[in-house]
């Protein structure tokens, strides 16, 4: 992979402590088009997450995540990667204008979300996402 602006992976200096062990931490990615979902992955990774299902319609960036992460299924839909029971987070890293919705309704299915910025784009959404976080704890 190219190192530029899209897939630079930051690396913490200090040494990352592993958290959780093998299977009790798994993540679903929800799009590639922004190059941050490499830098977030690095650090949850290092916590001892696994990167467990990717959606991404587009099959050049899903081929340069492959490379990284191998074993990641990909998933066909969105609607397909909320319904998966294992998952404990949705990195959320779709295009702005779709992440607010993306990110309730992993919220409303009790998944939690780590969503690149902007994670709204207008204040309402903002008011949704804080409500369904509220409701659902999640």
């Amino acid at each position: 992979m190219a190192v530029d602006g899209r897939s630079f992976q930051p690396h913490s200096l200090k040494k990352t402590t592993k958290v959780v062990g093998k299977g009790e931490f798994i993540i679903a990615v929800c799009g590639l088009i922004h190059g941050h979902v490499y830098g977030l992955l690095s650090g949850l990774v290092g916590a001892g997450a696994e990167v467990g299902y990717v959606y991404e319609e587009d099959d050049t960036l899903y081929e340069s995540f492959h490379d990284i992460y191998p074993t990641a299924m990909r998933v066909g839909s969105i609607e397909a990667l909320l319904a998966i029971k294992d998952i404990s987070m949705v990195v959320n890293c779709l295009r702005p204008d779709v992440r607010a919705d993306v990110t309730i309704r992993a919220l409303e299915g009790g998944i939690s979300v780590f969503s690149d910025k902007p994670g709204f784009l207008e204040e309402e959404d903002g008011e949704r996402i804080l409500c369904a976080s509220k409701r659902t704890r999640a």
